[in-house]
């Protein structure tokens, strides 16, 4: 026989899983911005969103809230961050962003502050993408792939799924970790893979 928790009482009972969000084009709201720094050393923007409207409006807010619940350290789904890198070459992108911005947000104007972003809205074209797990599993997500005017929502079209090469993957995780040992020429320390 299990012991009763102490919380048992005041603690809101969780069922069933997470929601989740198919590829397609949704109108989203920015919903923080934060400048950092990339794996390799380059200024960014995580740019924080969530679905603003629909049968998926707040879909990650709430799956990142229901998650604190459990864990304090909890962090935003992955999925709900637009990630744009800073600096030369990477100019013409972040202008789009904000033009797109914009133009969706008569209020907004853009003055060099990313906190000014937070709560504009704009058309989010997500689409479906394939990639291999650490186990070498095949798995599927939904990402953001581009910023629209708001204006263009209803005219989008709906993103193919961006699929992997199956003939490089890995069928389990020993094939893993003998490819690994084959590009660093004996088991691969974590300081030499490069992400």
């Amino acid at each position: 026989m299990i012991n009763k928790p102490n919380d048992w009482e005041s603690t809101t009972a969780i069922v069933g899983g997470a929601r989740n969000l198919p590829a397609g084009n949704y109108k989203c709201k920015v919903v923080n911005v934060e400048k950092t720094t990339s794996k390799n050393g380059n200024d960014m923007l995580k740019i924080f969103f969530d679905i603003d409207d629909g049968d998926y409006a707040g879909i990650y807010m709430d799956r990142y809230l229901n998650n604190k619940k459990s864990n304090e350290e909890a962090k935003y789904p992955n999925a709900g961050v637009y990630y744009q890198l800073l600096g030369e070459g990477q100019t013409g992108r972040l202008k789009g962003i904000v033009q797109c911005l914009e133009m969706s947000n008569p209020a907004f104007k853009w003055n060099w502050d990313e906190q000014a972003m937070n709560g504009c809205v704009f058309a989010g074209q997500l689409r479906e993408e394939e990639y291999f797990n650490q186990n070498g599993e095949l798995r599927t997500s939904v990402k953001l792939v581009y910023i629209h005017p708001l204006e263009e929502l209803a005219n989008l079209d709906v993103l193919p799924m961006k699929q992997v090469s199956k003939a490089g993957a890995p069928r389990n995780s020993a094939e893993s970790e003998r490819q690994l040992e084959s590009i660093f020429g004996g088991p691969a320390e974590p300081e030499q893979i490069p992400f």
